[in-house]
């Protein structure tokens, strides 16, 4: 058997081939472990016209030519591109391959900018000089390369034929950073300075015996198994092969105590966590792990997605029932049904809280300042966000961006706090807030519903009193160390204010770790989308999230922005995109119709409308996963798709208005909102405002 190792950049330009190419890619590469001078492969140098003699061709069929180097001692082939015949070939001419002695890593190194005149005067690195550009990683002979970039988007183009160390202090730089700021972060991000275990590279440069194991992110070696098949087929995601090195150490890493992930969208946060999980289940079997994420719809998609990382690494379908996956509020409730309790949780829309708020600030004190909107705003905003559950408490609390309320007031108002309590009681109704709280309580009380190892997603929409729950489901005070990892997004933030998991006694300092690396989407949907938020009242320094050196992986078209007038023109413009998408190659369930359900963007209901249209739509229900196999657009609130992603997005933002052009009167919550939608977009976003 002859051993085969795939770079990252054979796979993605495989994913890219037609379906008939890409369908023969599996057999194609079984076929070459087997024998790599079968007639049928035509394995052939082409050494004289490429800069590295060392490179051969191979056929994939009668158009399409795979480009290989054999290793120097013989041992197996790095499988490097494959496109037409014509493409492949150019691709490799003046392209050379070596293992990077400064690094460690498999490099591929190219002319890649080209020279042509332009109108820019000054280039992205112009203010570092030649020994700044080596320290930060780049040898000699690239220096001259890469001072000829001109943007961010020629910077991408380059980045992919450099190391991950390289590719994070790059992008901190074209971010301002010094090179020593932007290498100690980078340091710091590829090896967590808490970490107790990181992978060490060991590499014999004349041979590719360890190279899969030195650039486990970069290069992975070939095994005949089912998942490639699945994977060139387009039902295995890439992301369960190969993770990057920021990713990689993030899994592989311990911590003396809980640690957090930041990101933007489409980084890998929730990748990361299940990755972590999968690893902890390997360690051992008998662990009892709790996967938390705020929201019910994407409790569905992360379990699914466990069973096939657990099914694709061999083991034991059956761990799936060590892991509970859940939402915040089910969870507290299934905690609240064990103390006997059978009431029901009610939220603040629910009827009946209305009519008891109703008969509560029937007369409220004038004197106290407040409406009666105002009072019950403080309640939810204040008290429960707080996780306030006693007067001197809130005679104390800090109450950013309200009126003042004097301490005599405070206490008033708490009076009507308690009277709506009461009736709540005497209704067996509780808020989410209050059964939370009850669970906390009953954690603390019984250690033996605590768990070895508590994943927590979307943190940044999590209340203090969440934050409690959490850790005391961990056993904190017991066994700190890998007990929690936390993971969120300031930026998407759609449902309250955050607060820092210190507030709730989870000491994170020094154990925050944020991914930069956006691999989700283009780079022009990124920064469409780090706009819409840009200049918000969003504090990086609380989760010490700076967004400086995040940078998408791949390019593509800019957004489309479209007037929305009515319905009509609305509905005419998305049945041509739809077709055009579709005459592209791009399947039903790989595009998605967002809008948003909540106050400010509030719009009609659009479901009815687009199947009156004639359009077939699957409806984003919740706790129901997104199923490929059944046919339809996909449709949904923007909060319902929190976590999932689609190819195509088509954002219905407001109708009748032009809200894009007036961010700075919309709210926080509001921007963070059309943030997630527009994320969710991998190659095209078509936004109607």
């Amino acid at each position: 058997m002859t051993n085969i190792y795939l770079h990252e950049n054979f796979l993605s330009s495989a994913m890219n081939l037609p379906k008939t190419q890409k369908n023969k890619i599996s057999k194609f590469l079984k076929q070459f472990q087997e024998n790599p001078n079968h007639p049928s492969i035509n394995l052939h140098s082409v050494g004289e016209s490429m800069q590295d003699h060392r490179v051969k061709g191979a056929r994939l069929d009668d158009s399409y030519r795979v480009i290989v180097l054999p290793s120097e001692a013989g041992l197996g082939y790095v499988f490097l591109y494959v496109d037409k015949h014509d493409l492949a070939y150019d691709w490799a001419k003046s392209k050379k391959f070596e293992l990077k002695n400064k690094n460690g890593y498999f490099q591929i190194s190219d002319q890649y900018i080209e020279d042509h005149e332009t109108d820019v005067k000054t280039k992205l690195f112009d203010g570092f000089s030649d020994k700044e550009l080596y320290d930060a990683g780049i040898d000699e002979s690239d220096i001259e390369t890469i001072r000829r970039i001109e943007n961010k988007e020629s910077l991408i183009v380059a980045l992919k034929y450099f190391d991950p160390m390289v590719q994070s202090v790059l992008s901190l730089m074209a971010d301002g950073l010094e090179v020593d700021e932007a290498l100690e972060k980078s340091i710091n991000e590829l090896k967590p300075s808490d970490s107790e275990s990181i992978v060490k590279l060991e590499v014999d440069e004349t041979t590719l015996d360890q190279l899969d194991k030195a650039n486990p992110d970069r290069i992975i070696k070939f095994e005949v198994n089912n998942d490639w098949d699945q994977f060139f087929s387009g039902t295995l995601e890439q992301w369960r092969i190969f993770l990057h090195p920021t990713q990689t150490n993030l899994v592989n890493a311990s911590f003396s105590g809980p640690f957090q992930i930041t990101g933007s969208a489409g980084t890998g946060k929730t990748v990361v966590l299940l990755h972590r999980a999968l690893r902890y289940l390997k360690e051992n079997e008998n662990k009892k792990i709790l996967f938390l994420t705020f929201t019910a719809n994407l409790t569905v998609e992360i379990r699914s997605l466990l069973q096939k990382l657990i099914e694709s690494s061999g083991l034991n379908q059956s761990l799936i029932n060590n892991v509970e996956i859940t939402s915040l509020y089910r969870f507290s409730e299934t905690i609240n049904l064990k103390t006997g309790w059978k009431g029901t949780i009610v939220s603040r829309s629910d009827d009946r809280v209305i009519r008891i708020w109703k008969d509560v600030t029937n007369e409220i004190e004038s004197s106290l300042g407040l409406t009666k909107d105002e009072l019950i705003d403080e309640y939810y905003e204040i008290k429960e966000q707080k996780g306030i559950f006693e007067i001197d408490s809130y005679l104390t609390a800090v109450r950013k961006g309200k009126s003042k309320l004097s301490r005599e007031n405070r206490k008033i108002v708490w009076n009507y706090f308690e009277k709506f309590e009461s009736e709540l009681r005497k209704r067996s109704l509780r808020t989410p807030e209050q059964s939370i709280h009850e669970s906390r309580l009953y954690a603390e009380r019984n250690p033996s519903i605590r768990f070895t190892h508590v994943f927590v997603d979307e943190i940044q929409d999590m209340s203090v009193e969440a934050l409690k729950l959490i850790k005391s489901l961990s056993g904190y005070d017991q066994e700190p160390k890998n007990g929690i990892t936390l993971a969120g997004d300031l930026n998407q933030r759609v449902y309250r204010s955050t607060y820092q998991p210190i507030q709730a006694g989870i000491q994170i300092q020094g154990r925050s770790h944020r991914l930069r690396y956006v691999y989700r989407t283009t780079e022009q949907i990124r920064v469409f989308a780090e706009k819409l938020i840009e200049a918000a009242d969003i504090n990086a320094n609380d989760w010490n999230d700076s967004r400086k050196g995040d940078i998408a992986n791949h390019l593509g078209s800019p957004p489309e922005i479209y007037p929305s007038s009515n319905w009509e023109l609305i509905t005419t413009e998305i049945n041509s995109k739809l077709a055009k998408w579709e005459s592209e190659g791009y399947k039903q369930n790989e595009i998605c119709i967002l809008y948003s359900d909540g106050n400010t963007l509030s719009i009609e209901n659009p479901i009815e409308r687009l199947r009156k249209s004639g359009l077939p739509i699957f409806e984003l229900s919740a706790f129901q996963e997104d199923r490929p196999d059944i046919a339809g657009y996909r449709l949904g609130t923007i909060k319902r798709t929190k976590g999932l992603e689609f190819r195509c997005v088509i954002l219905i933002v407001s109708i009748g208005e032009n809200i894009l052009t007036s961010l700075n009167n919309l709210g926080l919550h509001v921007r963070c909102e059309l943030y997630v939608g527009s994320s969710r977009a991998r190659e095209n976003l078509v936004v109607f405002d």
